[in-house]
């Protein structure tokens, strides 16, 4: 089998026209989801300081960033942006990646977008370029039981992700396309121990930055292996050492007409800016604190329960700042169970520390029941000081493929989240023109909703 060629060949012949109506509408739905987002995490340290850098480099003015009216070069628009979208942890969950896929694919269409003055078309079809091909890779590099391991995907599959977003959006060939993955290929990495760290939304940042890169020089004539993701000693072979499916199976599901956007894994686009490991505990939470009407003075104890692989995503018990709560499971259901809310707000250093007495009441509970896959149920249970015990099990979250959002649910959110920066009526003409995306003959008119 070939699979790196089969996914080039894939790539190269996808066209908007073949794109199924409710994949179209996901796309949409992501990429506005990630450009409100990115707004909202504009003026985080992280990014930042990451722009204090990229100003300091006097890079050509190729491509803007979202919020700003600077311009720079399409690597270093596509990195900040990234890392824009990525440092509140509110990006969307792509469940066959196992990682987040709009941090790593829509930078590189914004950058590139400015760069050629795209076509909102050429822009949903790269995206899906892009999220395809990563959703396919993701799943040739499952292990057969769940294991977060130590690589964070968003970086190690997100870079593939990337640079098949690129590769479509510059009409690479089709050995291009698998020479920009053999470079790619060794740009893949990022560490999970830097979760609740600037690191984290950097990973997604440079996922981007690396998939124009790879691009970039792929079509410049750089060489790299050309089957690098089922070579002996390639990507496959460097991230998982035994297990999984089939090179077949994953060259037959790129030729099955499936789109794992709307039909695979599934995307949820969040509704809390914390780590994906802590949604299902914050809804279990919140519908037990609304139900009971809980008072958190009145709660003895509480005990989450999850699959261990969870918990180690959701890593950090001990928060001190709001950065690591992010990654807490004891400090976003404390939230929950005080606020019966989680936002943007809530995750600051002050609040850690006043919620420090709650989180002490609160422990996690392995459940060793088989997983089957990334969907599994989370338990709260709740004890009351005067002996009265309630629980409730969450599925699957609000906004969840199974359980999605809204057109009119995302908007709110987005509106939330524009509304730190913009007045009503650009967001409202924002939003007009990523609703309907597919008509946008010139993405520069996009980008300038977005300018400030």
């Amino acid at each position: 089998m070939a699979f790196t060629r089969e996914l080039a060949n894939y790539v190269a012949d996808l066209r908007y026209e073949n794109i199924p109506e409710d994949a179209v509408n996901l796309a949409k739905m992501i990429l506005s989801d990630f450009l409100g987002v990115a707004i909202a995490g504009r003026d985080e340290e992280g990014p930042l300081l990451l722009k204090e850098f990229i100003l300091e480099q006097g890079c050509a003015a190729e491509s803007g960033v979202p919020g700003y009216s600077f311009k720079t070069s399409a690597v270093y628009s596509a990195l900040l942006c990234g890392m824009m979208g990525h440092v509140l942890d509110y990006d969307d969950v792509a469940y066959s990646m196992s990682g987040h896929s709009a941090v790593v694919l829509a930078p590189v269409i914004w950058a590139l977008g400015d760069k050629y003055n795209i076509t909102g078309k050429q822009a949903i079809e790269a995206f899906l370029a892009g999220f395809e091909g990563a959703s396919t890779v993701g799943r040739f590099m499952k292990p057969d039981k769940p294991n977060p391991g130590i690589w964070h995907q968003t970086k190690t599959i997100g870079v593939i992700g990337a640079t098949l977003t690129a590769a479509k959006i510059m009409d690479l060939t089709r050995d291009q396309i698998r020479v920009a993955l053999g470079i790619a290929a060794s740009m893949s990495g990022g560490l999970m121990r830097n979760f609740g760290t600037m690191m984290k939304p950097f990973h997604a940042g440079s996922a981007a930055h690396d998939g124009i890169l790879a691009a970039a020089m792929a079509k410049k004539g750089f060489t790299a292996h050309m089957d690098i993701l089922e070579a002996e000693t390639g990507f496959r072979r460097a991230f998982l050492r035994e297990g999984g499916p089939s090179e077949e199976s994953m060259v037959n599901s790129l030729h099955s007409g499936l789109w794992d956007i709307t039909s695979g894994g599934g995307v949820t686009i969040k509704l809390f800016p914390s780590c994906g490991g802590t949604h299902k505990a914050i809804s279990a939470v919140i519908g037990l604190a609304n139900r009971e009407d809980i008072k958190p003075a009145d709660v003895k104890s509480v005990v989450i329960k999850n699959q261990e692989w969870v918990f180690k995503v959701a890593h950090i018990t001990e928060p001190k700042t709001g950065l690591e709560g992010k990654f807490s499971v004891e400090f976003t259901v404390a939230v929950a169970l005080t606020y019966r809310a989680v936002g943007m707000e809530h995750f600051t250093d002050a609040k850690v520390k006043e919620l420090e007495p709650l989180m002490k009441k609160i422990s996690r509970e392995v459940d060793t029941a088989p997983a089957e896959g990334p969907h599994v149920p989370t338990t709260a249970t709740i004890t009351m000081a005067d002996g009265r015990v309630f629980a409730n099990t969450v599925n699957y979250q609000t906004g969840h493929a199974e359980n999605p959002l809204t057109w009119e649910e995302l908007f709110r959110k987005y509106r939330g989240c524009m509304a730190l920066h913009f007045p009503e009526e650009e967001i409202a003409k924002s939003w007009e023109m990523l609703t309907g995306l597919e008509r946008v003959e010139r993405f520069r008119d996009l980008i300038a909703v977005f300018t400030k």
